[in-house]
């Protein structure tokens, strides 16, 4: 439960649900808290730092070998 109330401050007190509710977006940042508490509902230890628009949790990394890499590094280096 402890997650879920971090999660519930975080809507009222995040960077994010402020600065839309202070713009005049109240209904977006009470969906965007609504989606918040939906992804980060469960366990804290499932707490991710990445989840999809939908709320994914799971989320597929790709190469994209057509691009180049932060200063011009070859793609998957990083992880060399």
């Amino acid at each position: 439960m402890a997650a879920l109330s971090c999660a519930a401050d975080a809507v009222h007190d995040c960077r994010t649900g402020v600065p839309m509710m202070r713009a005049g977006f109240s209904t977006e940042a009470s969906e965007w808290g609504d989606w918040l508490l939906r992804a980060a509902a469960g366990h804290p230890g499932q707490l991710q730092m990445l989840y999809g628009a939908a709320g994914e949790r799971f989320l597929p990394e790709h190469e994209l070998k057509h691009l180049r890499g932060y200063e011009d590094s070859p793609a998957g280096a990083s992880r060399q």
